[in-house]
């Protein structure tokens, strides 16, 4: 059997839903641990709502893992070190401990063949007979699931629609203010180019550029709750507060905007100097989704700020509909969306890939990635916005298109979002037909006039 790299928790405490002894073993599988039912590891009684306390996140290498803080109350220590900030490197033999809690945990990491299972495996050394029927069902679990995984979508299937997929990059960012039809600078254009947002886009068969609004204005996916503390007014945060509290704020009557423009272009990964495409976000072709956005309110009485948001709320899930971007070209692609019908037929067992440009690679080069539909969406009546999926990727391929399969024809049904770590391993996308209410909402603006 090949070696497996993997880690284990052992848990050192008796006040936890496992016992003193339990072993838990995982390799890819996002980690929390808290209060929740959901949660592996988790407390019978806390001082606080139920909530995450931390998440064991796999590295990129996929041979190291970090722990991410996630309760503002019960912090997480590591034994000989303490407190840390927001995110610590796991070593083999850290003993983690949580603030005014009855429970350790120590990590090891293993590099043998022992761990063949999937997911998570609950090693109970009090308990033998419990043990062998936890592997037995691991087993069958495993059997099945590679069955399942059988239908899964190939890149030989989706290879041809490469031609159509583009890397995304930032060229440059300006904070301006446009009065009575003029527009000036509020500070000097920012170059990022090389440092900017990179991310991915792709063609459709109807003359669309798609792509994830973060990826052209990269400082919308940001949660900020004060004042960004630079050291010059020239980061992008800053300027997006500054103006956004300014528009929120100003006399209806005033024609003067404030705004950030963004010039980016749109390239093939071997050529990056000679872009396909090159726009700006004011350009009336680029339609961008601004009709779900939200605004927080921050600062003090004195000094009120203002950020506008995508990032959802239990009230305001549809927030996350606003990552999406089409622009309207005069080059045609091969890659057809999605209809309403069968997005809405998808269901856990739908296989998906994913195209696009991820920035870990030395060599910018379109990679590809096969996964599964996480939740039922026939029945939309508590269904998150945005379809949730399992493909293993990481930044860059943000923009890109989530392919489906429809018969024997292969449709974008979403635009790669985000990685959801805090709610669990699921990745998300925006459906296309976003795309349609954008148009009637548009129409619906002008008066029913294009």
């Amino acid at each position: 059997m090949n070696e497996k790299t993997y880690y284990s928790l052992r848990l050192l405490g008796s006040n936890a839903f496992h016992s003193k002894d339990d072993v838990l073993k995982t390799t890819n599988q996002v980690l929390n641990i808290g209060e929740t039912a959901d949660c592996e590891i988790r407390f019978e009684q806390g001082q606080y709502e139920p909530e995450r306390y931390a998440t064991i996140v796999e590295n990129e290498d996929g041979k190291s893992w970090r722990l991410i803080q996630r309760s503002e109350y019960v912090k997480a220590q590591i034994a000989g070190s303490g407190d840390f900030g927001y995110v610590h490197q796991l070593k083999d033999g850290d003993v983690i401990s949580f603030d005014g809690q009855d429970m350790e945990l120590e990590f090891h990491i293993h590099h043998d063949s022992n761990y063949g299972a999937l997911g998570v495996v609950i090693e109970q050394k009090t308990n033998l007979k419990l043990l062998y029927f936890v592997i037995g069902i691991v087993a069958m679990i495993a059997v099945a699931f590679a069955f399942f995984r059988s239908g899964d979508i190939s890149y030989d299937k989706i290879k041809e629609y490469d031609s159509s997929v583009y890397l995304l990059q930032v060229d440059s960012v300006q904070w301006i203010a446009v009065a009575h039809g003029d527009t000036t600078l509020v500070r000097p254009t920012l170059n990022t180019q090389g440092t900017g947002a990179v991310g991915t886009a792709f063609l459709t068969t109807d003359n669309k550029l798609v792509t994830a609004r973060h990826c052209i204005e990269y400082w919308i996916g940001e949660d900020i709750d004060e004042m960004p503390k630079t050291r010059a007014p020239d980061d992008v945060r800053t300027w997006a507060v500054l103006a956004e509290t300014y528009m929120y704020n100003k006399d209806p009557e005033n024609d003067s905007i404030q705004m950030l423009r963004v010039y980016f272009s749109v390239c093939k990964s071997n050529d990056r100097e000679h872009p396909v495409f090159s726009f700006s976000s004011t350009d009336p072709c680029v339609h961008i989704n601004r009709d779900h956005d939200g605004f927080l309110e921050f600062g003090d009485y004195d000094n009120v700020y203002v950020w506008r948001t995508v990032h959802p709320t239990p009230d305001a899930a549809e927030r996350e509909l606003g990552d999406i971007v089409y622009i309207d070209v005069d080059k045609k692609g091969a890659i057809a969306l999605a209809d309403s019908a069968t997005i809405s037929s998808l269901t856990q067992s739908s296989a998906v890939a994913v195209l696009g440009f991820p920035r870990n690679l030395k060599e910018i080069k379109c990679k590809f990635s096969s996964g599964r539909i996480a939740e039922d969406r026939s029945d939309t009546t508590g269904v998150n916005p945005n379809i949730q999926f399992d493909a293993n990727i990481t930044h860059g391929f943000s923009g890109g298109p989530l392919f489906i399969r429809k018969g024997n024809t292969y449709f974008a049904a979403g635009v790669v979002s985000k990685i959801d770590t805090e709610n669990g391993i699921y990745k998300k996308a925006v459906p296309v037909t976003e795309i349609d209410n954008m148009i009637s909402r548009e129409k619906e603006r002008k008066g029913g006039n294009q």
